[in-house]
């Protein structure tokens, strides 16, 4: 049975989210480069990704049993932008 949960402070309610979602920390890239080598042709380095933890551009991780199962990052430029997810 599913029950609504608390609101959050902002008035939004609290999510059951199967994966919790967070800002990818270092320990996080290598995980992160694994998804990325096995879905992308042409994947970022590791070093990019350590880049984006280090450089505040927003980089979040999706958690599932300990592990990373998702990730996003928004990468931006002067005129473009770059998605990776």
């Amino acid at each position: 049975m599913d029950v609504l949960r608390k609101h959050k402070p902002g008035g939004r309610r609290v999510t059951a989210a199967r994966c919790p979602i967070r800002p990818a920390r270092p320990a996080d890239v290598g995980d992160v480069v694994a998804i990325e080598r096995a879905v992308f042709s042409d994947p970022w380095s590791e070093n990019d990704f350590s880049e984006c933890v280090t450089s505040g551009v927003p980089f979040f991780v999706a958690e599932r049993q300990g592990g990373v199962a998702g990730y996003v990052v928004a990468h931006y430029g002067a005129d473009e932008a770059e998605k990776k997810s």
